[in-house]
C-alpha cells in the first residue's frame, strides 16, 4: 500500500512539476504531529520552531499554508488503534478529516490495513488491494534479483515464496539480502527458517482472527532478521 501512494506520488510529481507532495507518517499521534510540524517548519510558517506551541494550533497553521497551494497529502499507515479516540476509529478518523485542507487545490491518499478507518476517511474512494498471485510474486522476485534465475530455482523461489505469503514488504526485503550477500533463494530459505524460529519465540498466543495478522508480522520480522544478520556478518 505505502508502495503504491509512493508511485502515485512520484508521477503527480511528473505530470505537474508544480504540485507539491507531502508525506505524512500517521502510524500513530505522536509521528503525525511530528510530520505536520516538519512541514510547517519547511514552509516557513510562523511559530514553527516553538517546541512548547500547542500540536493543535500547529496543525491549524498547517492547513492554513497548505491550502493556498497545490499539493498532494500522503498519510501512510493510518492506524484506528493508535488514532482511536472514546474506543471509535470512526470518530477519530473524523477528527482527523477536520485537520485536512478545505481545498480544490489539495488531494489526499491514506493509506490503511484497516477497513472500517478506510471507510470513515474516503467511503466512496476506497482501493482494496489483493493478494500477489503467485505469478506476479515470482514476477516481482525476478525483477528485484541482480541474477536472473534458472528454470530449476525457478521452482525453489516458488516455495520461498508461498513462505513469504506472497508479501510485497517482504519479497522485496528477501530479495534485497540475497543481492547483498550473493546467496541463492535455497540458501536464502534455509536460513530464513531459522529466522522464523526465532521470530515464533516473540509471539503470544494468537486469538484464531489474529493468526494471518501475527503470520504476516512474523513473516516481516524473520526476513528483517536475516537481512540485519548477514549485515553483522559482513560489518561486524
Amino acid at each position: 500500500k505505502s508502495q503504491l501512494a509512493l508511485e502515485a506520488a512520484h508521477r503527480t510529481r511528473l505530470n505537474n512539476k508544480d504540485c507539491s507532495v507531502f508525506w505524512m507518517d500517521a502510524s500513530d499521534m505522536n509521528s503525525l504531529y511530528r510530520s505536520y510540524a516538519s512541514v510547517t517548519q519547511k514552509l516557513g510558517v510562523f511559530g514553527a520552531d516553538d517546541d512548547q506551541a500547542d500540536p493543535k494550533q500547529v496543525v491549524k497553521r498547517w492547513v492554513a499554508a497548505i491550502s493556498v497551494r497545490q499539493c498532494l497529502l500522503v498519510y501512510d499507515n493510518v492506524e484506528g488503534t493508535t488514532l482511536r479516540v472514546n474506543g471509535s476509529s470512526a470518530r477519530e478518523a473524523a477528527d482527523l478529516a477536520d485537520f485536512l485542507p478545505r481545498s480544490k487545490l489539495c488531494s489526499v491518499i491514506f493509506t490503511t490495513t484497516e477497513s472500517d478507518t478506510a471507510e470513515a476517511l474516503a467511503s466512496k474512494n476506497v482501493i482494496v488491494l489483493r493478494e500477489l498471485t503467485p505469478d506476479t510474486a515470482l514476477r516481482m522476485l525476478q525483477n528485484r534479483l541482480t541474477t536472473p534465475l534458472s528454470n530449476a530455482e525457478q521452482q525453489e523461489a516458488m516455495q520461498l515464496l508461498e513462505g513469504l505469503l506472497y508479501l510485497p514488504l517482504a519479497l522485496v526485503q528477501a530479495a534485497a539480502c540475497m543481492n547483498a550477500s550473493n546467496m541463492t533463494v535455497p540458501e536464502y530459505r534455509a536460513q530464513l527458517a531459522e529466522h522464523k524460529e526465532a521470530a515464533l519465540e516473540y509471539s503470544d498466543d494468537p486469538s484464531e482472527g489474529e493468526l494471518r495478522e501475527i503470520g504476516l508480522r512474523e513473516v516481516v520480522a524473520a526476513t528483517l532478521s536475516l537481512s540485519m544478520s548477514q549485515v553483522r556478518h559482513s560489518n561486524a
